[in-house]
């Protein structure tokens, strides 16, 4: 089987943590090039991470012609431009959440990469889960009977980030290969807009995920609602992402769902990671 060959822009804290490492552990995967603005650390990076090349431009990355798929873990100021320079250059692109700062800019993405018939993928994990797969099928299938509510909960220590005051990462790293820059999750014009850019991007998208229901921006009610087949006319969504948590679990996501039907037993319970 042909290797899927990746260019990674934006190269900082989050690409070095997650996005690296599964390329560099994954048999079907080969890393070619890294992005970073500063030239000794993008060479830093290619060399310890294991990348052909090392460059400090997004034009320098996507003119290596092998490159099947790029990915864009920059900050969100810059992953509209990123994202679109990357599908024009005819490569199939996993974008970071949040999408874009705007929901035009996010529908032009999704309409290029239609018509350019390449894939665009927001990097949502939970939905690969195995208990986020089986409680899709689940709603989806009608095995739950009709929804009445579903309650999605996340919790993570990003309050130092959001604040400004200190730059360690989250997760509960001990070990990481570079901090996040200044101001890249505190400054509006970089991360644009705090927690529900940086994390309830996370559980909105999930719900989505959960249910196949497409948001139309356009629509602004006072309450949100899910008009489904599988749900009923009252169905509430509820998301909640505190950006810190007490005691000892701080990186955590809870999913509740009512339904009508008799409770089923999940076969899998797992973290978000």
């Amino acid at each position: 089987m042909k290797k899927i060959r990746i260019g990674v822009i934006g190269a900082g804290w989050w690409a070095t943590f997650a996005h690296l490492p599964a390329i560099k552990s994954h048999p079907d995967a080969e890393l070619v090039a890294v992005q970073s603005r500063e030239p000794a650390k993008a060479e830093r990076i290619a060399r310890d991470l294991g990348a052909k090349h090392a460059c400090t431009s997004v034009e320098e990355l996507l003119a290596f012609e092998e490159l099947d798929a790029v990915i864009v873990a920059s900050t969100p100021n810059v992953h509209f431009a990123q994202a679109k320079a990357a599908l024009h250059s005819g490569r199939h692109v996993l974008l970071e959440k949040p999408m874009t700062f705007t929901a035009d800019e996010a529908r032009e993405l999704v309409e290029l990469a239609a018509k350019k018939q390449l894939q665009l993928l927001i990097s949502c994990p939970w939905h690969f889960t195995p208990h986020g797969i089986e409680a899709r099928r689940l709603i989806q299938a009608g095995a739950l009977g009709e929804i009445k509510m579903i309650s999605v909960l996340m919790t993570n220590p990003v309050d130092n980030l959001l604040r400004g005051t200190n730059t360690s990462p989250t997760h509960g790293a001990r070990k990481f290969y570079v901090e996040p820059c200044r101001g890249s999750y505190s400054d509006p014009a970089i991360a644009g807009g705090g927690q529900i850019y940086c994390q309830v991007s996370h559980a909105a998208a999930y719900l989505t995920f959960l249910t196949g229901v497409a948001w139309d921006h356009r629509r602004r009610p006072r309450n949100f609602s899910l008009p489904s087949s599988r749900t009923s006319a009252y169905c509430q969504p509820r998301l909640s992402a505190p950006w810190a948590w007490p005691g000892a679990c701080r990186d955590w996501v809870s999913l509740w769902i009512m339904h009508t039907l008799p409770a089923r037993e999940f076969p899998t319970r797992a973290s978000n990671r």
